[in-house]
């Protein structure tokens, strides 16, 4: 761990946020991340974009195309890791200091869940989600 965390430090410098978002309870247990804890945060909360999107590494120095901007998984690394660092610090300056861009990313996150079943509507006509999906395949019939 140095100032960005890499999931491939050998070759990778940018910082993935699947790394916090994976390790940063356990980072808890074993280091004093009173200075690193408020600077990946912060980090995150600028990169955050204008309509609440985190992007998959922060700080953005590039931007990539497709899915390697928008995931889940690692945009909730703003979520998760103000609430790591209140558990394991014992203090909720940050996560108090957070809670505006964790609530702007959960928006977001609603939106563009609300906008996913709103196209899938208007394909499959389906106005209650994504459809039957048929008999269980990992049972075998009786």
């Amino acid at each position: 761990m140095q100032s960005v965390d890499t999931d491939c430090p050998h070759r990778e410098k940018l910082g993935w946020l699947e790394v916090p978002y994976l390790m940063a309870r356990a980072w808890g247990f074993n280091y004093d991340l009173s200075a690193y804890f408020p600077k990946l945060v912060r980090d995150m909360r600028e990169a955050q974009t204008i309509d609440g999107l985190v992007p998959d590494i922060a700080p953005e120095y590039t931007v990539f195309p497709g899915g390697y901007r928008d995931s889940p998984e690692w945009g909730s690394a703003v979520v998760m890791v103000p609430w790591y660092a209140y558990a394991s610090m014992a203090t909720g300056v940050l996560l108090e200091e957070s809670l505006p861009a964790m609530a702007r990313y959960v928006d977001y996150l609603a939106a563009r869940r609300r906008m996913a079943l709103s196209r899938m509507d208007s394909v499959t006509g389906s106005t209650s989600g994504p459809g039957d999906s048929g008999p269980s395949k990992s049972r075998r019939p009786a």
